[in-house]
């Protein structure tokens, strides 16, 4: 019984960690949505719960079933018990880690936690040197092993005692009953053909309380897993709702036409530019954190965003643009490689198709290609991979010089594109620029930089970096304007901030729109401005196309041209689309059908071009792995529209 008896408190701490997990975040960041809480939510979340505990005490159980009908050996009680300490600790580091992890990205474990992999690590380690009290929170972590080592070494002690079956009937009843327990855990508290998965989460229109139903831990193991087996590209499909036999039908029904393959029906011809001439210099600004929100007239009194908003008032520009995801290499990569991002970044998939770049036109005019990033050019591959899909040059921001050692992420806006202003742009050119500045760890010296808005918190100084990236923004703009009168400039954001100030309201577009602006002289001199009600990342290189191609010329693009009348598609990323004149949540239960079934042709449709190609399957291609896969898709637990990206 002693065995048993270890692995039931195991078991029981394992609970108590989840509980309280969630519990300080529903208390520290949704205080006022304690009133929301129904039965339902509180057993799915202690369903989650049971499952989670149940799969970590899974290994020590098999021990003592082995322990209980065979001789107990020394190794296995050695192995048992520093388990036990191990993966107590490592859920009691999780957990809190986690409540840190929610202040920075507004999520439990998400695929944010994969920036470990793929992102820049000692910039990550700079910036959280930088942020938070490291000694204090090491200190901490190191005093809780040592309480949880201490309780798993009293537990051991205090059953070392308890005696076991002598019988083997008895031992077998034992048994009789723990299995179907433990099983019964393991399903989730269930007995069904569908365990729990994390779509299960989706019961309610608050999307912050269904982010809270799965446990820290099950959140980890289910980032890392979903990616690894997208990295795999083993019918990958699935995570869409997908087979291989739907693509060609799902192309067909996107697009509106019979095609042979997915390019076709991508295929466009330029209607002819509306521009007298094709702008010398086309200049693309994509901010760091540029969110919507501060243009939206309810928060413009804060003073944020003039700069942008100057410009919107003379070109054509969204303040309701979807970005293409919610990390930067996921929208850069998407925005230039010119396929949307479909939880799956362009890092991670060899050899990216070039065919939709977004300098493709440009090279075919003659236009030099260059990309500039005020963070190291090693950043993600991103240099590589600019001039594998047709950039000529690609600079990271060691050009600007010593600047660029001295702060974590790289050279501030000001120094960035003063460096750029005195660049020789003599030859006509397209020239991609990307920004760090709004970013943690926040290091501009507002003051100095003659911020006029009142900072009296440390999280107000963050929200100011929008101000100073916007100024920085808005002077590079009226400066090269003089020094280059006919250029085309394009600004929008990677992704919205990441910031809560208390004064801005839970609204879905605050989280998920970025500003796109297409303005310059050639923009207003055809009278081509105005307001549009919605936009995607999308559509940037599909209008650029339009902008400065000749009649005729064959281009293909995914997202929109934003000069016609009329969208054929609404905005999609995998986090949310504009259905039926309001923007999505599908983490929400109120979700639409039609919402979902669009999305998933969207993205399936992406995911096939960018690691598939453009070919459609072909007839019986499935193999017997995919069909096994799509019949245990529906039969047990496969994540249903659930995969994630790189960073």
């Amino acid at each position: 019984m002693k065995h048993l008896s270890r692995d039931a408190s195991l078991f029981v701490l394992l609970l108590i960690v989840f509980f309280l997990g969630r519990l300080a975040l529903l208390f520290i960041f949704g205080a006022d949505k304690i009133s929301q809480i129904t039965s339902n939510w509180t057993l799915l979340a202690f369903r989650f719960d049971l499952m989670t505990a149940a799969y970590l005490v899974l290994p020590m159980f098999c021990i003592s079933i082995i322990s209980m009908f065979f001789k107990e050996y020394r190794f296995l009680e050695f192995i048992k018990k520093h388990y036990a300490i191990f993966v107590f600790g490592c859920s009691v580091f999780f957990a809190a880690l986690n409540v840190l992890f929610f202040y920075e990205y507004k999520s439990q474990f998400n695929q944010w936690i994969l920036g470990i992999f793929y992102d820049d690590f000692v910039a990550i380690m700079g910036t959280i040197v930088r942020e938070y009290p490291v000694f204090w929170i090491f200190l901490g972590i190191l005093l809780l092993w040592v309480l949880c080592q201490a309780l798993m070494n009293f537990i051991f002690r205090k059953t070392e005692n308890i005696d076991a079956p002598k019988h083997l009937i008895a031992k077998i009843v034992l048994l009789l009953f723990a299995i179907p327990v433990f099983t019964f855990c393991l399903r989730g508290a269930s007995f069904s053909y569908n365990p729990l998965k994390s779509s299960d989460a989706v019961i309610s229109d608050s999307a912050f309380l269904n982010n809270l139903i799965p446990n820290s831990a099950y959140c980890i193991q289910h980032e890392l897993k979903t990616h690894f087996e997208f990295l795999s590209f083993d019918d990958s499909l699935k995570f869409f709702d997908t087979s291989f036999a739907e693509i060609p039908q799902i192309a067909e029904n996107y697009l509106g036409k019979d095609i042979k393959n997915i390019d076709e029906g991508f295929l466009r011809t330029a209607q002819g530019s509306p521009l007298k001439e094709a702008p010398k210099h086309v200049f693309l600004i994509i901010a760091e954190s540029h969110s919507a929100w501060p243009m939206f007239e309810k928060y413009q009194e804060r003073n944020l965003m003039q700069e942008t908003l100057k410009l919107v008032q003379k070109s054509l520009a969204s303040r309701h643009a979807l970005s293409a995801g919610i990390c930067t290499v996921d929208t850069v990569t998407s925005i230039l490689g010119g396929i949307p991002f479909a939880m799956l970044s362009a890092s991670c998939i060899k050899d990216y198709p070039k065919d939709y770049s977004i300098a493709k036109p440009f090279n075919d005019l003659g236009y030099k290609t260059r990309f500039f990033t005020a963070s190291s050019a090693a950043w993600c591959n991103i240099g590589t991979f600019t001039r594998h899909i047709g950039f000529t040059e690609s600079f990271g921001g060691d050009i600007v010089g010593e600047e660029f050692n001295l702060h974590a992420w790289g050279v501030p806006d000001r120094q960035f594109f003063q460096y750029l202003l005195n660049f020789d742009f003599s030859e006509s050119s397209f020239n991609v620029f990307l920004t760090v500045s709004n970013h943690p760890p926040y290091e501009v010296d507002l003051k100095r930089e003659g911020c006029p808005n009142k900072i009296d918190t440390p999280l107000e100084n963050k929200v100011q970096h929008i101000w100073y990236a916007d100024m920085c923004i808005g002077e590079f703009v009226k400066q090269m304007r003089k020094k280059y009168p006919d250029s085309l400039f394009i600004i929008t954001g990677d992704h919205p901030a990441r910031l809560n100030p208390p004064y801005l309201d839970d609204d879905f577009e605050n989280r998920m729109c970025v500003p796109l602006i297409f303005t310059g002289k050639a923009i207003e001199d055809e009278n081509l401005q105005k307001e549009l009600a919605t936009a995607s990342h999308m559509d940037i290189g599909a209008t650029l196309a339009e902008l400065i191609l000749p009649k005729g010329h064959q281009y293909l693009a995914w997202g929109e041209n934003l000069l016609d009348q009329k969208r054929k598609h609404p905005p999609v990323n995998p986090y949310a689309i504009y259905y039926e004149g309001a923007l999505r949540n599908p983490k929400t239960s109120s979700f639409p059908e039609g919402a979902k079934e669009a999305m998933q042709a969207y993205l399936s449709l992406a995911y096939w071009r960018a690691v598939k190609g453009s070919e459609f399957p072909k007839e019986g291609e499935d193999s017997l792995q995919n069909s096994i896969s799509l019949f245990f898709k529906k039969y047990t637990s496969s994540e249903s529209s659930e995969g994630k990206n790189g960073k």
